[in-house]
This record gives structure tokens, C-alpha cells and sequence, in this order.
């Protein structure tokens, strides 16, 4: 009798480990599992991790370990839909995210310093089409100060992919988020976008000096370079606008 009651409860036992099992990532869609895998898991490593509090992070595609310049539609729309839930997410700092909004403002753009941090790792997608329409999509974190991929940080999915992923995968456009970084430096025909981006770096420099309201000559570039010059003339616009720095002759 007593034996017959342990058999039962271990079979018991036993059938509700089952039923706890996770189902394979297959028997889901590339959507299910990023918004009931992916994004938790993201959101909980990044606000709770030790290694990333406070720590600037960028979203972005990988290949063969590399950081990619160019990324497919079906990607973005991956990365984009990632980023809405992390930038809601109290304890997690996304770089990049307010550097056009800051410069939108009419009156005055908000001061770069403020909150804004050095890229310091790097979460790489890396999404493939195999044979027979098999979809892969790897997770991985780059430490981009220690050059080193981040140990135990790590997500997988693999399953068939639908014809309008297919598709996606090969609409591809650069990743404008990359934009002035070494990977997509800026390109003939963006001094606007070189100058405020070098206002803002020159902007943080200087505040950490020890000087209120500092006093900057910058000398006009004489070189034969147009979009040069037009940068340092636009350079010279942009930095007063913070309010707290001056250009003088």
C-alpha cells in the first residue's frame, strides 16, 4: 500500500515537470517570442544586472561578430519594437536615442551632457535566412571598452519564416543610429550633422573643465575643403545656443 502510494505520487510528480516545460522556440513565432522571451528578458537583464547599471547601451545587427553599418527591414522592426519597451523602462539608458530630438527644439536644444554617456556595450542581432526559409536569430552583448563579448548574456530562436519576413530580410538600408560612430562615419554633404555632433562632444569637454561660462575663439578654416569650412562655420552657430558658452573673434 505504502508503495503504491510513493509510485503514485512520483508519477505525479513527474507529469507536472513535463507540463512545465518550456516549448521549443520553433513552435512560436518570430513575434511571440520576441515579445514574450525576448523583450522580458532584456528588460530584466538590463534594469537588474549589476554590469549594466548606468551604463550607456546602443541596440544594433551583428554579423560574424561584426558590427554592421546596414541593417535589414525585418531587423529594424525587431530593434524598434525592442527599444520602445526599454526606453520605458525605468534603470535602462539607451544611447542615441534623443541626440535628433535634442537638436528639433526651436528655442534651445537640450544640453548633451545631460544623461548622455559613451556607448559602453553593444547588443548585436544577428538574424539569417537558411535553406528551406530557416530563420535564426541570435542575441549576443559586445563590450565595446573591453572589446569582449559579455559572458552568459545570450538568446536563440530558430523557426520557418513567413514570406513577408523573407522579404524584409532584403530591404536593406544603413542604420542611421550609427551615424558619425567609426562603423558609418559622416559622409560629403553633412556638415550639419558633423557640426552638431562636434558641438556636443566639445560642449561636454569643456564643462568639465574648471570654468564657468568659458570663452572659445575657434579660427575659420582656410583649407580648400567646403564642407569643412561650412562645419566649423556652423560649428561656431551652434555651440552659443547651449547658453553658456561664448565664441569670441
Amino acid at each position: 500500500m505504502f508503495r503504491s502510494i510513493c509510485l503514485t505520487l512520483l508519477l505525479i510528480g513527474l507529469s507536472g515537470c513535463v507540463t512545465q516545460q518550456t516549448r521549443p522556440a520553433s513552435q512560436s513565432t518570430l513575434d511571440q517570442w520576441v515579445e514574450q522571451d525576448l523583450i522580458p528578458y532584456l528588460k530584466t537583464q538590463l534594469s537588474q544586472h549589476p554590469r549594466f547599471q548606468g551604463e550607456s547601451i546602443l541596440l544594433g545587427r551583428l554579423k560574424d561578430g561584426a558590427i554592421q553599418p546596414k541593417m535589414d527591414r525585418l531587423t529594424r522592426d525587431i530593434r524598434d519594437k525592442i527599444n520602445a519597451e526599454l526606453l520605458a523602462t525605468p534603470g535602462i539608458h539607451l544611447a542615441r536615442q534623443q541626440r535628433d530630438k535634442r537638436w528639433s527644439h526651436r528655442d534651445r536644444p537640450t544640453k548633451p551632457c545631460d544623461g548622455e554617456q559613451p556607448i559602453h556595450y553593444f547588443i548585436g542581432l544577428d538574424l539569417r535566412l537558411g535553406s528551406s526559409r530557416q530563420l535564426n536569430l541570435t542575441l549576443r552583448a559586445l563590450d565595446l571598452q573591453q572589446n569582449s563579448w559579455v559572458s552568459g548574456f545570450s538568446r536563440q530562436w530558430q523557426g520557418e519564416a513567413s514570406r513577408q519576413q523573407a522579404e524584409l530580410l532584403h530591404t536593406v538600408h544603413l542604420d542611421e543610429s550609427l551615424r558619425g560612430l567609426r562603423m558609418l562615419p559622416f559622409v560629403q554633404g553633412q556638415p550639419d550633422l558633423m557640426a552638431r555632433q562636434l558641438a556636443d562632444d566639445l560642449y561636454c569637454r569643456l564643462k568639465q573643465l574648471p570654468v564657468q561660462n568659458p570663452k572659445l575663439h575657434i579660427q575659420p578654416y582656410e583649407g580648400g575643403e567646403a564642407q569643412a569650412r561650412t562645419t566649423v562655420e556652423l560649428l561656431t552657430h551652434f555651440l552659443p545656443v547651449f547658453g553658456d558658452v561664448h565664441i569670441i573673434e
